[in-house]
């Protein structure tokens, strides 16, 4: 594969950090300037120098390289807790997704891949929010997602739903849940603290929806040089609590 004029391009360092930029322009870096239109035409994983004599390998960007990319916002929804929902509750092509708490969109976009070309849909009450969600949509390319500026726990519209994601302080005041899930359907909760999953528990007990799994997803990274392997002194500890949990009936 070749690179075009709309492509976006991943270049690589040894020397310098990652940067991910559009193909048709000069780049300038602490490293040099770099003149990408260069690459047009191009195989994937040539070699770019820039004017200092940096070498980069330019390769066309995943979907993991965008996210990391992506715009700063309100702490989103990693992707180890976003592929455990995927895991756990089985979503595909077809299936229809709610996410409520879009903030900076990262959660809503690693779901909209998984379902498309079927519109996910995402309740979101800040509009600054918003703003910077559909930024790094645009950025990721990601086109089948709906963002409306509405408040979950007042009102669900529309059709059953095969899973709905609440990234919610107080997920347990959402009135129309049970309402909004189809038939074995999903609702999956991210709570940084065991005295929400407490409270959410048991409103999903008393809404006759039954808990599945309550669940946290730890990451441990290692270093290895030579025949020294040692894990990280940092690593991705707690996030928050997943609890799933499921309608019946």
């Amino acid at each position: 594969m070749k690179f075009t004029k709309k492509d976006k391009v991943l270049l690589i360092s040894i020397k310098g950090p990652r940067h991910i930029v559009e193909v048709d322009r000069t780049f300038f870096t602490k490293e040099g300037e770099l003149k990408l239109k260069s690459l047009i035409g191009k195989k994937y994983g040539s070699k770019i120098f820039s004017n200092k004599g940096v070498e980069y390998t330019a390769l066309l960007p995943t979907f993991s390289d965008m996210m990391q990319k992506s715009a700063k916002g309100p702490q989103g929804v990693l992707p180890k807790d976003a592929a455990m929902i995927v895991a756990h509750t089985g979503i595909g092509k077809n299936s229809k997704v709610l996410d409520a708490g879009t903030g900076s969109g990262h959660l809503a976009a690693f779901l909209a891949r998984v379902i498309d070309p079927t519109i996910l849909t995402s309740y979101e009450v800040r509009k600054e929010f918003i703003k910077v969600a559909k930024k790094n949509l645009d950025f990721m390319n990601i086109k089948n997602v709906q963002i409306r500026n509405k408040d979950i726990y007042k009102k669900i519209d529309g059709r059953k739903y095969d899973l709905i994601t609440l990234d919610l302080a107080e997920p347990w005041k959402v009135r129309d849940l049970k309402k909004a899930l189809a038939a074995g359907g999903y609702v999956v909760a991210y709570l940084p603290q065991m005295t929400q999953v407490t409270q959410f528990v048991n409103f999903c007990e008393k809404q006759n929806i039954l808990v599945e799994r309550i669940m946290e997803v730890q990451e441990r990274y290692w270093e290895v040089h030579g025949r020294i392997a040692k894990p990280r002194y940092l690593q991705q500890d707690h996030t928050a609590f997943l609890v799933f949990a499921r309608k019946l009936n």
